[in-house]
């Protein structure tokens, strides 16, 4: 064997050892996606006492930014109505209708914590293209009061299920519940939410707003996964 043919082989060992290498440990995930998304939204509270009574259309925007494959930051916008006819309490004090038709926005920045590594990678063992998740955080809410706009924060938490449909398109199904801080007026009426003056006294006694949803989101931007390797 020459020479050269010798120095061709040893090349080519070490040419396929690297590419088998870089296949193994270069494999990439996306870190950025936005999307959006459609469902209902609901709320409890001093007219509406049944969770699921007069759900409306919701409507959104999302980002996420993933820091690995079990922990993700999620920015989610909704946007929805509270709408209805509604009585007090005490129509004695307050008769008459109330015609509610209330734009709500809400906005929500969660921690989500998967119970598996998402995304499959053939080098990580139990990595899967379909993952549920939980998540919770803070948010604020605009809606009338009164006739007035009025902010309000939240404390957003809930589950979902997230399914990878391709390496850079997900399906994402979530369900979300926020708890109002700070007010407790979610109708923007106070003969509605609290015509004798109590509510104050009870820090238990706070509306909530939740909704469910579906979208699609799509990766933006990806580097090399971080991920512990097992083979």
């Amino acid at each position: 064997m020459t020479t050269t043919m010798r120095l061709f082989r040893i090349i080519l060992f070490i040419a396929v050892t690297t590419i088998g290498k870089v296949s193994v440990s270069a494999q990439m995930m996306y870190t950025t996606e936005a999307g959006v998304y459609g469902g209902a939204s609901y709320v409890t509270g001093d007219v509406a006492k049944k969770p699921l009574e007069g759900m409306q259309a919701d409507w959104g925007l999302t980002f996420r930014y993933v820091f690995n494959q079990r922990i993700a930051l999620h920015v989610d916008y909704h946007q929805t109505h509270f709408e209805g006819n509604f009585l007090t309490e005490y129509p004695a004090l307050y008769p008459g209708n109330y015609q509610l038709n209330n734009q709500v926005s809400m906005l929500d920045l969660t921690m989500a914590f998967n119970f598996f590594d998402y995304g499959y990678l053939e080098h990580v063992m139990y990595s899967s293209n379909i993952t549920p998740y939980l998540f919770g955080g803070i948010g604020v809410i605009g809606f009338p009061s009164n006739s007035d706009p009025k902010l309000a924060f939240t404390l957003p938490f809930g589950l979902g299920v997230k399914i990878r449909l391709s390496p850079r398109l997900h399906l994402n199904t979530q369900w979300t519940h926020r708890l109002l801080s700070g007010t407790d007026n979610a109708e923007g009426v106070d003969e509605l939410n609290d015509p004798l003056r109590l509510n104050g006294s009870n820090r238990l006694n706070r509306d909530s707003w939740g909704s469910f949803s579906i979208g699609i989101s799509v990766g933006l931007t990806q580097r090399d996964c971080q991920c512990q390797k097992y083979q």
